[in-house]
């Protein structure tokens, strides 16, 4: 068999739709909580090595607003949560 294997392929897959997930989640943040809630501009921008709400206020936030998780769950927001969202660097 040539190329990558059918496992390797399938994992390459997930990792895309996994990002793709948390990008339009980001999105969805930057939206309805960082447009709303938001002191500065470079968070409305996208902008979010520096944020101006911390994670708790944001999770909290996302969690009053029904924001749904990269997985769909409504309400399950943890500081945790936000946290890695935002750190996380998405190559898609």
């Amino acid at each position: 068999m040539t190329g990558k294997s059918r496992g390797a392929k399938a994992r390459q897959m997930r990792s895309q739709r996994a990002a793709e997930a948390r990008t339009a989640t980001r999105e969805l943040i930057r939206r309805r909580v960082f447009g709303n809630f938001c002191r500065c501009t470079r968070c409305r921008s996208g902008e979010y090595s520096n944020l101006c709400l911390s994670a708790r206020e944001i999770a909290g936030t996302c969690n009053a607003l029904k924001v749904p998780t990269t997985t769909g769950k409504i309400g399950t927001w943890q500081v945790t949560t936000v946290t890695r969202l935002f750190n996380q660097t998405d190559k898609v």
